[in-house]
């Protein structure tokens, strides 16, 4: 059985790849989606270039984690197609769908990087439209932040993916997110 495990951490340390070890990680997607690999999924976005191929089906295979509620498997399809490959427009209805309309409770990895993703996709293309929907959700997430302290991690993520959609991406510091981390102070965020 492929330790796919080691051979992130290897290629992660830029320690080349056999070619068995290479065939194994592009046969890992060719299994049944209930035994797809966490470190398999991202080993096909870092050793490889993107590949339209691999890409549909990663994409394909969204619904079905989601259904199988398979936070860590979604959050690995995410990375290895927007950080990665940085190809997150291939991702975009996606995105927002997981940003908007999925369930965070279940899935809170898969936020916080189809946000984070969604969020410089917005600044890349400068769209008004995708800066919105980030705002509509962090105003949403606020409302519950009092009743729900556990979610002030997801807020504080919402919070920066909107600062980044407009001003783009940078180190933002804890005390720049918690000053917008509100209703009014994060509807007066705007393209600079």
């Amino acid at each position: 059985m492929t330790n796919y495990r080691k051979l992130y951490s290897s290629c992660k340390n830029d320690t080349p790849l056999t070619g068995v070890e290479l065939r194994a990680v592009k046969d890992a997607l060719n299994l049944p989606i209930e035994d797809w690999d966490y470190h398999a999924i991202l080993l096909n976005g870092l050793a490889f270039d993107k590949d339209e191929g691999v890409e549909s089906i990663i994409k394909a295979a969204i619904p079905a984690l989601r259904e199988a509620e398979e936070d860590d498997l979604i959050k690995a399809c995410l990375t290895a197609i927007c950080i990665y490959w940085n190809d997150a427009k291939y991702l975009e209805n996606e995105l927002e769908d997981i940003t908007l309309r999925w369930d965070f409770d279940l899935f809170p990895d898969s936020f916080i990087v189809a946000s984070s993703a969604y969020a410089r996709l917005a600044y890349k293309e400068r769209s008004r439209l995708m800066v919105d929907t980030l705002k509509i959700r962090a105003v949403e997430l606020m409302a519950q932040m009092d009743e729900r302290r556990d979610i002030v991690i997801l807020v504080e993520t919402i919070t920066k993916a909107c600062i980044t959609a407009v001003m783009g991406p940078a180190y933002w510091t804890s005390a720049e997110i918690r000053k917008y981390m509100n209703p009014d102070s994060i509807s007066t965020l705007e393209f600079r």
